[in-house]
């Protein structure tokens, strides 16, 4: 298969310095870890949906393991690994990418450059489709999104202008598991109320589900 990228590159930051991208080696375990322990609390809370880092930790030790489906690029500077990204390939020519940068790097344009290469080789894969769940307060994602030309989901820059609604009861609503329960549980650590849905509710619900989508 024709290569849209190289395996590995160097790669121009905004400020003129230089990072080098290259597909993540299970030796970067180390590493990885030190890139969770240098993050912030906010920057683990936007990327992995939940507070503290243990999370962040076991998912460095996933992603590292043989056999692992997702396709992973690290970004170094000066010898140091300073970002993490990478798409996992759906059944459907989709694949769902998420990313985690050093907070140091963040002004640099490393993300817009990482998510360019995820979409390529995405594409030489025969991906049609790049999903990401993106928190609606993580304005720095979204921008990186939106600078790569995908359409970067209009509710949710709805969402994030509306106001707050009224009352403690939220009702989550998708189509695959692992958000939502993210989602419910950051909903229940802040106080509100997440009561499952009447039958009748979600009969309604799966009637006017899209037919290409999985049904909640």
């Amino acid at each position: 298969m024709r290569r849209t990228v190289p395996d590995e590159c160097d790669v121009l930051l905004r400020e003129g310095g230089i990072a080098h991208i290259r597909p993540l080696r299970p030796d970067d375990r180390a590493q990885l870890h030190e890139l969770v322990d240098r993050s912030s609390e906010q920057s683990a809370y936007l990327r992995f949906f939940t507070g503290g880092t243990a999370t962040a930790h076991a998912y460095m030790d996933r992603v590292t393991t043989p056999g692992y489906p997702g396709r992973a690029l690290v970004a170094l500077t000066h010898g140091r690994l300073v970002a993490i990204a990478e798409y996992i390939p759906g059944d459907a020519g989709d694949a769902e990418i998420v990313i985690l940068i050093d907070d140091e790097m963040h002004p640099h344009g490393l993300g817009t450059l990482l998510v360019e290469h995820l979409a390529l080789n995405a594409a030489d894969e025969g991906m049609r489709e790049l999903i990401a769940d993106v928190l609606t307060e993580n304005r720095p994602m979204l921008r990186v999104l939106n600078d790569i030309g995908l359409d970067m989901l209009d509710t949710a820059r709805l969402l994030a202008t509306q106001p707050l609604p009224q009352g403690r009861r939220v009702a989550i609503v998708g189509n695959s598991g692992g958000p939502q329960v993210l989602a419910a549980d950051a909903c229940e650590q802040r106080g509100l109320l997440v009561p499952e849905l009447a039958p009748i509710t979600r009969g309604r619900l799966r009637a006017g589900w899209p037919a290409r989508s999985d049904r909640p």
